[in-house]
């Protein structure tokens, strides 16, 4: 598998090019997954700190 994987499209492939193509690929297995929840996340937080601003300024 690794073999076929490292002679997709070339002849000889350097190790460190397979390695960071592998963790390309992961990234955008990630985002394409986790990237809606990590936004959500972000603007909740995000809300968050204006309600707690907001408050601040109330009191």
């Amino acid at each position: 598998m690794l073999i076929q994987l490292m002679q997709l499209g070339q002849t000889q492939t350097d190790p460190i090019s397979l390695i960071l193509n592998l963790l390309f690929f992961g990234l955008i297995f990630i985002s394409m997954f986790y990237g809606q929840r990590l936004q959500g996340w972000k603007a909740s937080k995000e809300i968050e700190a204006a309600l707690e601003k907001l408050k601040d300024w109330r009191d």
